[in-house]
């Protein structure tokens, strides 16, 4: 039974994520975001190191999306996108996120590594809730919904980047190996 709790938590967190998630691509036409607002620091200039410093030094997200997007066959991403472009939903937020179909792939990428890091983090948040505090698994699972729900309302104001969701992971990551004293990681 104890099991099963954990599995629908697991599911309600993973989905709770996809809606923040998308929530904040919709919000992503505000000024100073890196998917199509703030021009020093465009999601394809941070892809391909053409950003403005000191935007071009945050390399993580870059990086493995480059990596990703070499590691699969062009055919899978020549598919994906051609099923993608048939979508006139998605023609149209490509539109508004100002994105250039010749490096579609890598957007998908990038935005699927920052949609995993936001997992993680969640995933984290419930592990530190769980060593900080007895509680039950409804509670366990609980605190990482009410901080997903604190996310959305930053989403409209000031800036935000495709980075900002895996220095969130990493830094709570960071928390709970101190308080697990895993000190080499």
């Amino acid at each position: 039974m104890n099991t099963l709790r954990s599995s629908v938590g697991s599911a309600v967190l993973w989905v709770a994520t996809a809606v923040v998630f998308t929530m904040w691509v919709w919000g992503a036409e505000t000024p100073g975001t890196s998917l199509s607002g703030d021009p020093r620091c465009r999601l394809g200039d941070l892809i391909h190191g053409t950003a403005h410093k000191p935007f071009v030094q945050r390399a993580l997200i870059p990086m493995m999306t480059i990596g990703i997007h070499a590691m699969l066959p062009a055919e899978v991403w020549n598919g994906l996108e051609s099923s993608l472009m048939e979508m006139p939903k998605f023609r149209k937020e490509m539109t508004r996120l100002q994105w250039e179909q010749s490096h579609l792939s890598e957007y998908i990428a990038a935005l699927s590594l920052a949609f995993l890091f936001l997992v993680g983090f969640v995933f984290v948040v419930r592990r530190l809730w769980a060593i900080l505090y007895r509680t039950s698994s409804l509670v366990e699972n609980a605190v990482p919904l009410v901080a997903l729900a604190f996310l959305p309302p930053f989403f409209m104001e000031g800036t935000h980047y495709i980075y900002d969701f895996p220095a969130m992971a990493f830094f709570a990551l960071g928390l709970l190996l101190m308080l697990q004293s895993r000190w080499v990681l």
